[in-house]
């Protein structure tokens, strides 16, 4: 497995931008983000790995966006846990270890702060 991993027909509209800084890692593990199935991901969108600081480092966590996800058009996403059936609206920011179960709803521009377990 590679730093990022698309699951099959995924829609990444144009503008939006997938952000993976390459890892030193053991290359047995997974993925450093992982898109599942039928993603859609809207224009002008930035999604990159959640990531802390640990003793002065920048530590990336692998992050997992499922089935038939919809983030809309603007966002900025550094997930942790995405999970299938999820909308996120547009111009949303949805901040470092955020886990968002399934079938969850976010509106447009709403703020999810770090560390959030929405339900």
């Amino acid at each position: 497995p590679g730093d990022l991993t698309l699951g099959g027909n995924c829609l990444i509209m144009p503008g939006a931008r997938i952000i993976v800084r390459p890892s030193r890692r053991n290359p047995k593990a997974r993925s450093l983000l992982a898109l599942g199935k039928y993603v859609v991901v809207g224009s002008d969108t930035v999604i990159e790995p959640t990531r802390f600081r640990y003793h002065g480092a920048d530590i990336y966590l692998p992050g997992t966006i499922g089935d038939y996800a919809i983030i809309g058009m603007g966002a900025r996403v550094r997930p942790y846990y995405i999970g299938n059936f999820v909308s996120i609206g547009r111009d949303c920011v949805i901040e470092d270890r955020v886990v968002i179960q399934d079938g969850a709803y976010i509106a447009n521009e709403v703020v999810v702060p770090a560390g959030t377990v929405v339900p």
